[in-house]
């Protein structure tokens, strides 16, 4: 699994020097049938990523920019599951907040995923039981603080119950795409709650690295780990968080 994590980070070593060379450039973009922007920047990140990891690896890919039948997909069990750009709002804005998101998924759960950050040239990856790291430093948790750090997105509008944090003091931060899961993950946030729409690629990634650093995504349906390759392609609304927020597990406990 190691030798794919080096492989991921060569391709997108290229597709990080390709989106920042449109990041400097005017962008144009037109809208999908979902109504979501789409840039060149996207497209051609998405034909070299299919392109390359097609030719390295046997395993069928998934991605946002072209979404398979479910007739197909029911039969795969191991795919790849990619965003070329997590956060095209963000790319256009050009806020800095964006990032491409790859995962290995295996039987509807992901076992190996890296999130790339182009303005920095950074990789937050994790493989199923091995931790999470930071390019090539394990990621060393921090201890939670009595003041929580909430994260919550900078383009949806969310009301999120937060009764069960009453003994806390807490604050907001607006963040984009999947890099609040990096945050998560490195102990800069404490929870993120998300009542709104998201796709499979766009937690894939950040769910195997936030569990990989002692913390949890679970749906606000079941309370279960969201699962992946499903007919419907939607997430539903969930919440990660650090594991060591007690109150968290007693709400979802008895909800």
């Amino acid at each position: 699994m190691i030798s794919i994590i080096n492989s991921l980070k060569k391709i997108l070593t290229t597709t990080n020097q390709m989106i920042l060379d449109h990041y400097q450039k005017p962008l144009t973009f037109t809208l999908k049938n979902d109504n979501t922007p789409l840039t060149k920047a996207d497209q051609d990140v998405h034909h070299f990523l299919i392109k390359e990891l097609s030719k390295q690896f046997t395993y069928p890919i998934l991605s946002e920019e072209n979404p398979i039948d479910f007739n197909t997909r029911k039969k795969w069990s191991r795919f790849w599951l990619i965003d070329p750009i997590d956060g095209t709002k963000h790319f256009l804005k050009k806020d800095d907040e964006f990032c491409t998101n790859i995962a290995l998924i295996e039987n509807n759960r992901p076992i190996l995923g890296i999130i790339s950050i182009p303005v920095t040239n950074t990789f937050y990856w994790a493989i199923q039981n091995k931790g999470s790291f930071i390019n090539d430093q394990p990621i060393i948790h921090k201890k939670i603080q009595k003041k929580l750090i909430i994260a919550k997105s900078k383009f949806h509008y969310e009301k999120n119950n937060l009764s069960m944090l009453n003994n806390y003091n807490y604050t907001f931060i607006e963040k984009g795409s999947a890099i609040k899961f990096c945050l998560l993950a490195n102990g800069e946030i404490d929870i993120y709650p998300r009542q709104g729409p998201t796709m499979e690629w766009d937690t894939a990634a950040g769910d195997i690295i936030i569990h990989e650093s002692n913390c949890q995504m679970v749906s606000l349906i079941n309370k279960q780990p969201l699962l992946y390759n499903k007919k419907d392609l939607k997430n539903p609304n969930f919440i990660a968080f650090q594991n060591n927020i007690p109150e968290i597990h007693a709400y979802l406990k008895n909800e």
